[in-house]
């Protein structure tokens, strides 16, 4: 169990996005978390990252909770609405945008432990 009150927060002065990490880094027995889970919250009109970004070592799994977005991966643009969920394998340039005029959640995994 982690709860929620000692969550890693995580945000950018540079742009209008805030990170809750869930995934505890360290388990009982010595063990490690072998993926990152954080929940991610995005302003009207803001974009996740400054530019297009690509993970080499890890893939990218989300699950829009709430509000819509731009998805941008490699040369494709992609709508998500509520409910939509998308897949980013690692090495591809990506970025997504939140279109809607209320703060986005975006349920996010990592497929490694990242932070």
């Amino acid at each position: 169990m982690f709860c929620s009150s000692i969550r890693k927060q995580i945000s950018y002065i540079k742009i209008d996005v805030s990170y809750s990490i869930f995934t505890p880094s360290k388990l009982p027995n010595a063990q490690e978390a072998q993926m990152t889970g954080l929940i991610v919250r995005l302003k009207p009109n803001t974009w996740v990252t400054e530019k297009m970004i690509s993970h080499g070592n890890y893939d990218e799994s989300l699950l829009l909770l709430k509000g819509e977005l731009e998805l941008r991966i490699d040369n494709s643009t992609y709508m998500i609405y509520e409910g939509d969920s998308f897949y980013i394998p690692k090495n591809c340039l990506h970025n997504y945008l939140n279109t809607s005029d209320e703060e986005a959640t975006i349920i996010v995994y990592f497929s490694q432990s990242v932070y």
